[in-house]
């Protein structure tokens, strides 16, 4: 999932079980940002 905003865009990763199942589970799995104005991307450690 990426959510943008003024300050900051964020990319969250979930992981599947299984995605021919719509029933299946899904957990976050990693988060990384970049902040405005930045050329850095940081590891973020809680989803949006």
């Amino acid at each position: 999932m990426l959510d943008v905003t003024a300050d900051r865009a964020q990319l969250d990763y979930y992981v599947v079980s299984d995605r021919t199942d719509a029933a299946a589970a899904s957990a976050w799995a990693r988060s990384c940002r970049t902040r405005s104005g930045t050329r850095r991307v940081e590891r973020v450690y809680a989803p949006v």
